[in-house]
């Protein structure tokens, strides 16, 4: 039973990908660009914001305690 729950998430998965391979930018609706545009600016306005925050220099200095890869920036 496990193994068919598996094959049927694969197969949704597969699904999915192919719509979206096979989706050209011009299939795509107005509404639908205009909406996701607006989404990302949002999100990148968000982070821009967020990293300004006072709160965020606690967080630095939490995560840098921690240690890490020094080549990672994220």
């Amino acid at each position: 039973m496990q193994g068919s729950a598996f094959n049927e998430r694969v197969n949704a998965t597969e699904q999915i990908a192919r719509f979206i391979a096979n989706t050209a930018y011009e299939d795509i609706p107005r509404p639908v660009l205009d909406a996701t545009r607006t989404i990302i600016l949002d999100g990148l306005a968000n982070i821009l914001a967020g990293s300004r925050q006072p709160e965020l220099e606690h967080i630095r200095r939490h995560v840098e305690r921690m240690g890490g890869r020094p080549d990672c920036t994220v």
